[in-house]
């Protein structure tokens, strides 16, 4: 009888090490959740990209034809075999990708008077002396110009931080800049945004989208510091990603001077970040603490007993 109840005490304690992480999803879903419910009355095609931020923390997200490749530094690059990125990049050097990306490019100059779409991009293809018909080399119109943007967007992020990553900043100061500077990248199309929002965020686009979107919160993760392998990897970028997705939409509605209002809450929402980690902190020592002292405390009973 003592031997069961010492086992069962035993395996009370072993799993009272899981509780932190379970404490860790509890948080990034009340994270989104209260996104979520805090901008209901915007764009309900713009609230389906964090909905997609919750199905990643489930893992669900993983069936969408993503790969991931874990390295030995902890860098995670999430891979889509589906997206017009990658065929990009497999054609890499050829004329067919070369004159893609100046129609792309030439097309940006019409977006804020025709929005992201097929028409845009015959425009951009008509700039450049190519028939109207050219916009056919791009299969998912709209899309195709926002995830170009977007991608280029991304990478002038990543030479930034990249640029400023040795500055004395704490990891928090640091997403709040890395957040900042991304969406200021968006205000020369900040009226036509909602548009592009809603392009990511329709089902049939969302196994093209999603990779760039969540490449964005990894990279901002990286440049911040962390280099975790384990859970922390993904409850860290959903809190940044719900983080920014939050502060991207409450910017559609600013129409305070330089945005100084959507500064403001994105500082609010990183500050509840900061505090609730420090929070989990705390809670992780106190368990890790007790889970240490229970140990000894049954080791020392089976010692005294001779058990075995």
């Amino acid at each position: 009888m003592l031997k069961q109840k010492l086992s069962i005490i035993k395996l009370l304690f072993r799993v009272s090490k899981y509780i932190n992480k379970i404490i860790y999803l509890l948080f990034c879903y009340l994270l989104l959740a209260w996104s979520l419910l805090t901008f209901y009355t915007l764009q309900t095609k713009q609230l389906q990209i964090m909905m997609c931020s919750a199905r990643v923390i489930t893992g669900k997200i993983f069936t969408l034809n993503k790969n991931l490749i874990a390295l030995s530094t902890g860098r995670l690059f999430l891979r889509s075999m589906t997206s017009s990125e990658n065929v990009r990049q497999s054609n890499a050097g050829t004329d067919k990708t070369i004159i893609r990306q100046q129609i792309l490019e030439a097309s940006l100059s019409f977006v804020n008077k025709h929005g992201w779409s097929h028409q845009t991009i015959g425009y951009g293809a008509e700039s450049l002396g190519m028939p109207n018909v050219a916009h056919g080399l791009f299969p998912n119109g709209g899309l195709d110009l926002v995830l170009y943007f977007y991608n280029q967007c991304n990478g002038n992020l990543v030479k930034l931080l990249e640029e400023h990553k040795s500055l004395n900043m704490t990891p928090f100061d640091f997403i709040w800049f890395a957040i900042r500077e991304r969406l200021l990248m968006n205000m020369p199309y900040i009226k036509q945004w909602p548009q592009a929002l809603a392009l990511l965020a329709l089902p049939n686009n969302i196994p093209n989208s999603i990779h760039t979107i969540l490449q964005l919160s990894d990279d901002i993760c990286y440049y911040a510091g962390d280099r975790s392998v384990d859970f922390h990897w993904y409850s860290r970028r959903m809190a940044v990603l719900a983080i920014y997705q939050s502060t991207e939409l409450y910017m559609l509605q600013d129409a305070s001077h330089n945005y100084e209002s959507t500064w403001k809450f994105l500082s609010r929402r990183v500050k509840d970040a900061e505090e609730a980690k420090a929070n989990l902190d705390k809670v992780n020592n106190i368990v890790d603490k007790n889970s240490e002292s229970a140990n000894a405390a049954f080791m020392t009973i089976k010692n005294i007993l001779n058990l075995r």
